[in-house]
């Protein structure tokens, strides 16, 4: 009787916890959105609520936080807790990525506008989870934006278009940029040492070209852009790198060339090898669509890659 007893006090204690669970208030989106983040965005945000807006001339641990989220966007800022021209003006830069309205200061309810945006920009699996289901379009439109931000300009093309919500078109439209013009469009500044010159050209050709050079550890160490016919020169360390080449009529950035519309290649060289080596204070030259090949010539090869891993 007495083991009866406590089995039946024990479920009784069970039914009054699930109860208890059931009856405490849902957890919020924008705290949820505020878990995901983690860091120190929801002490900004009570101070925001408590404190009053910061803006020109604040100080003190909001107009920091503030500060450190503009950073976490990708704006080169100090989070230094004194709000001038310079934070302002950062924050209007976020605020017209993701298409809301820019203010003279910032209050807890425009701040909580930027958490959902930034947590798509940096946990995409988290604010899929969060946010897809409840947003729909909308979501994908945040996430066209925080894509645009982060320089993937053919994925954000994708999402507004599939996103059919707000400005989706001029968007999606925008997102198809202007060649630049022919010349070295990067150059790894941590790469130091005795120069080896390298130029490609490219002959009788419409489409744009975009060539990048790694170094041995993989890290981008260059990129060229040729439009149609022309070349573009480089100057690198000695050592030994991969030299990739694309092409497309449409260009949508370093990060993403011409998206998956292009032809990507990894230029091959003696032996079949995907390498080349450099040597300092030597000049080398690669033409693409050559008309001959001369006799001390090292005939280039190639082998076709895909554009994401480009």
């Amino acid at each position: 009787m007495k083991k009866l007893l406590a089995a039946l006090l024990a479920l009784t204690l069970i039914l009054c916890s699930l109860s208890a669970l059931a009856d405490a208030p849902a957890q919020s989106p924008l705290e949820a959105v505020m878990d995901a983040l983690g860091g120190g965005c929801r002490a900004t945000y009570e101070a925001l609520r408590t404190g009053g807006p910061v803006g020109p001339g604040s100080r003190g641990d909001a107009a920091r936080g503030v500060q450190q989220t503009l950073v976490d966007f990708g704006q080169d800022i100090a989070a230094d807790g004194i709000v001038g021209q310079k934070t302002m003006s950062a924050l209007n830069a976020v605020q017209t990525v993701f298409g809301l309205e820019t203010t003279d200061t910032l209050d807890a309810q425009g701040y909580a506008a930027l958490l959902p945006r930034l947590l798509v920009l940096r946990d995409p699996e988290a604010a899929e989870a969060l946010l897809a289901g409840s947003l729909g379009g909308e979501y994908l439109h945040i996430r066209g934006c925080a894509n645009q931000l982060a320089g993937r300009f053919y994925t954000a093309r994708r999402d507004f278009i599939e996103s059919q919500w707000g400005d989706w078109q001029a968007r999606s439209e925008a997102c198809n940029l202007p060649w630049p013009q022919n010349g070295q469009i990067y150059k790894n500044a941590a790469l130091k040492g005795g120069a080896a010159q390298l130029t490609v050209q490219v002959k009788g050709q419409a489409e744009a070209t975009l060539v990048k050079i790694y170094a041995q550890d993989g890290a981008l160490a260059a990129a060229l852009f040729i439009g149609g016919e022309g070349s573009a020169t480089t100057f690198l360390p000695g050592g030994t790198y991969t030299v990739k080449d694309g092409t497309g009529a449409q260009w949508f950035g370093l990060e993403e060339a011409f998206g998956d519309e292009g032809i990507y290649e990894v230029m091959t060289f003696d032996d079949g090898a995907d390498t080349v080596s450099l040597d300092a204070g030597h000049a080398y030259l690669i033409t693409v669509n050559a008309d001959s090949v001369g006799e001390a010539a090292r005939v280039v090869g190639t082998e076709r890659a895909g554009w994401q891993g480009f």
